[in-house]
Order: structure tokens, then C-alpha cells, then sequence
């Protein structure tokens, strides 16, 4: 609904033409999430037939990317973040959106280069902030989790990441989460 208000207000401008961005963000949403559990259903078949592992992941932008932080052994208090280096709520989502994009490339390019077998799925979400996140489900062998790890913690270091995840799917949960509606935050 952040969304769907947050272009409703911008207009576009083009050779004396002005519109508004009032695309249906919500249908759009629906479709997406549609289309993430179509592949993820396919990815479960392609898993189960070659004994890979799913492995859930959760990338979130590093602290300037958020204008508050939590006060440390404080539930539900927060501050200003000293770090958070935006003026503007379009620039920090569109600039969260290609940073955590460009992070979620560098770490899936490493782990595929070294391992062709893998698949994965992904999906961008916003915080309430409406600063982006992403999850992916990657599927792998099991001898390769290791490694894997130890590629996703030095993403994490480079880039100070916190708040992050790295699950190894049980079958319980697994079906869990791989729909798009009950997706873990961090």
C-alpha cells in the first residue's frame, strides 16, 4: 500500500506529456509472487529428483540504508541512525533496491562459477521502510553447503551485512518456505 501511494504521487514528464505512475502495484505483486511459487514448485520437482538441498537465504541492506536502528536490549526502541546518508525516500529505495541486487549477484556469480549444478529462486521485498530485502531459495548438493556458507560470510564481511540469514531447509519447513506469501523476514 507504501508503494502503490509513494508513485501515485510522482508524475512523469516527457516532451509537454505529464502522467502519473498509477500502475495497479498490488496486481503486480500478486502476479510476481504467482509466478515465484510456479518456479519454486518446479524447483521442489528438479530438487527432489537430484537429491539437492534447499538452502534459504536473507540478504538485507547494510545500516545506511536505514534512516533508524534498534537500541540495543530495547524491544521497539529505536534511533536515528548516525550512518543513514539519504535525503531523499526515492533515491534510498531505488539505491537499496540496485545495491541488495548488486550483493545478491556477486554472492550467486561466486557460488556458480564453482558450482554450474545449482538453482535458486529470489524475491525482492521491501521493509516497512519500504528499504528492499531480498530472500532466495538456493538448491544445492550436500557436499557443497559448506563451502557455500563460507561464500555467503565473506559477502557479509565485505559488505558489513547484518540481520542476514543463512537456513538449511528441513522437509518440515521447507514447503514453508518456498510460498511467497509466508516469507521470513530478518
Amino acid at each position: 500500500e507504501l508503494q502503490r501511494k509513494f508513485k501515485n504521487k510522482k508524475m512523469m514528464v516527457s516532451k509537454n506529456n505529464i502522467f502519473r505512475l498509477n500502475t495497479d502495484i498490488k496486481e503486480e505483486y500478486k502476479k510476481y509472487k504467482q509466478l515465484i511459487s510456479l518456479k519454486t514448485k518446479e524447483l521442489n520437482r528438479i530438487r527432489q529428483q537430484n537429491n539437492l538441498v534447499p538452502i534459504f537465504i536473507t540478504l538485507t541492506n547494510p545500516s545506511i540504508y536505514h534512516p533508524f536502528i534498534s537500541i540495543r536490549n530495547k524491544k521497539n526502541l529505536y534511533k536515528l541512525n548516525p550512518n543513514y546518508t539519504f535525503n531523499s525516500l526515492e533515491i534510498r529505495v531505488s539505491e537499496s533496491y540496485k545495491n541488495i541486487n548488486g550483493i545478491y549477484r556477486e554472492l550467486y556469480k561466486n557460488i556458480k562459477t564453482e558450482y554450474k549444478h545449482i538453482k535458486f529462486t529470489k524475491i525482492i521485498e521491501p521493509h516497512k521502510s519500504l528499504i528492499c530485502h531480498l530472500h532466495c531459495l538456493i538448491y544445492v548438493k550436500k557436499e557443497n553447503i559448506e563451502n557455500i556458507k563460507t561464500k555467503y560470510q565473506n559477502i557479509l564481511k565485505k559488505y558489513n551485512l547484518k540481520q542476514c540469514k543463512f537456513e538449511i531447509l528441513k522437509k518440515h519447513d521447507f514447503f514453508q518456505s518456498c510460498q511467497p506469501y509466508s516469507c521470513i523476514y530478518a
